[in-house]
């Protein structure tokens, strides 16, 4: 049985998009809530904070919530909102401002023996209100930028690994922030793995713009996921970092001469 819904839920009044087009994360282990929920009627999202979570204290779930048949509502656990989105918004205070709506669904239910071995995505944008969106795409939480990869290449997954370093590359236009990583030899475009969620691209250009950089490595990837882990380097720690380097190369050619 294969799914295919694409939704465009009107948007409340006073509000806009502040992140489309997210992936629910973990969802592959939560297969039976995620299929039930997406076979349900008068589909929607809820958010629910996780404080308890022993390996994430920012950690958001996603509750997939549908009309009963006999009236009520039924609420199935699918996932997470990705890990570093979750660090932003918590860390944001912004938990309460904001909600999810459906983007699409995507289920091939594709069973043998009880096993599964279908897939199923399910993607959601995040939305707030009209006056608070400036104020959430140049937020400063953290110095530390983790997030999931949008519209993950998984090709280019498939030879990648945890502790890959990879580089961050803003397009001409900057209408966007690329994930890239060389290797195996591949080279420019072909190395594309996906993109900075939308929340953190302005930050990254203006950063990078003026002089700033990223070290930047995967901290945890799966067959459809990818999360990488980014320590920002602001403009005037380059500046410095390339002056001790300097420094230091000088000293060695004073010291080599005497």
């Amino acid at each position: 049985m294969i799914i295919y819904e694409s939704y465009n839920q009107a948007i409340p009044s006073g509000f806009v998009v502040f992140d489309s087009d997210m992936m629910v994360a973990g969802i592959n282990h939560r297969v039976k809530e995620a299929l039930t929920f997406v076979k349900a009627k008068n589909l929607w999202l809820e958010f629910e904070r996780d404080y308890t979570n022993p390996s994430d204290s920012n950690a958001i779930k996603i509750i997939g919530c549908s009309k009963a048949l006999l009236g009520g509502i039924e609420r199935h656990f699918i996932g997470f909102v990705p890990r570093g989105i979750a660090k932003y918004i918590s860390q944001s205070k912004f938990y309460d401002k904001v909600q999810p709506i459906l983007s699409n669904i995507l289920a091939n239910d594709y069973t043998v023996e009880n096993i599964f071995l279908g897939n199923i995505e399910i993607k959601f944008h995040i939305i707030g209100p009209v006056e608070l969106y400036q104020t959430y795409q140049t937020a400063t939480a953290y110095n530390e930028l983790i997030f999931h990869l949008n519209s993950v290449n998984r090709s280019i997954l498939q030879i990648c690994e945890v502790g890959d370093i990879v580089s961050l590359w803003v397009k001409p236009d900057k209408s966007g922030v690329v994930v890239f990583t060389n290797k195996g030899g591949l080279m420019g475009g072909e190395g594309k793995m996906g993109y900075v969620p939308r929340h953190l691209q302005e930050r990254i250009i203006e950063n990078i713009s003026k002089g700033g950089l990223y070290n930047s490595e995967i901290i945890s990837i799966s067959d459809e996921s990818c999360e990488i882990k980014n320590q920002e380097l602001t403009p005037e720690e380059v500046k410095r970092i390339g002056q001790e380097a300097m420094d230091r190369y000088y000293k060695r050619i004073a010291d080599e001469i005497s």
